[in-house]
């Protein structure tokens, strides 16, 4: 990964195309939108799976209690 990151910084690469590519305004933007998009809601989610305390909401649907 730091190689990737390393090769796509050299000024010969045809990554960076653009002045405004090159520019870390691009780059900033682009990470925002991403992790706004694409990293906010299943983080949150995994957050609050973890958080959760699952031992009384097994046994509030366990099979007995739901005959009642």
């Amino acid at each position: 990964m730091v190689f990737i990151s390393s090769s796509a910084k050299r000024p010969e690469t045809p990554l960076l195309d653009s002045p405004r590519q090159a520019s870390g305004l691009f780059n900033s933007r682009f990470m925002y939108g991403f992790f706004s998009t694409a990293v906010t809601y299943p983080l949150m989610f995994a957050i609050s799976v973890a958080m959760t305390p699952w031992g009384e909401i097994v046994t509030a649907f366990h099979w007995v209690n739901n005959l009642r």
